[in-house]
């Protein structure tokens, strides 16, 4: 069967299932509905695994910010390492679980710069939005 290079998957699909309904002249209507059904079923699965990937790729871009290499020195050496901060006025020896922040930050190997920094509360809603990609909106706050 010929392909047109210009034309989308979708004009495809519409092609092929014109072609497939001529050569199946002798079908039922039972059958050109159930053929019509799965087709719909195939548009339906691609457009919600494009939903998908769009909404991986801009989780991944809002997480790594797009740094490949350090603003500071131009290396490429860059890793993530986690950090407890004090976020209160408490002394060491009195903090609470809820005066301390755990963070990530990004940083360059070679000049110690600082490129990124998230919080874990942040990692880890994207993590369970990426367990539940439907409700990829959803936030446990």
């Amino acid at each position: 069967m010929p392909t047109n290079q210009d034309e989308t998957l979708q004009q495809r699909y519409a092609r092929d299932h014109q072609y497939y309904l001529k050569l199946c002249g002798s079908m039922t209507a039972e059958q050109v509905a159930d053929l019509q059904l799965q087709l719909n079923n195939a548009l339906a699965g691609e457009d919600e695994l494009r939903k998908r990937l769009t909404i991986a790729e801009q989780r991944n871009a809002s997480i790594a910010g797009k740094v490949d290499k350090c603003k500071e020195c131009g290396s490429d050496a860059l890793f993530w390492f986690a950090h407890n901060t004090n976020h209160s006025c408490v002394q060491h020896n009195r903090l609470n679980t809820n005066d301390i922040t755990c963070m990530f930050v990004l940083g360059c190997a070679d000049c110690s710069a600082t490129l990124k920094t998230v919080e874990a509360d942040t990692i880890a809603e994207r993590m369970t939005a990426a367990l539940k990609p439907a409700e990829s909106g959803a936030s446990h706050e």
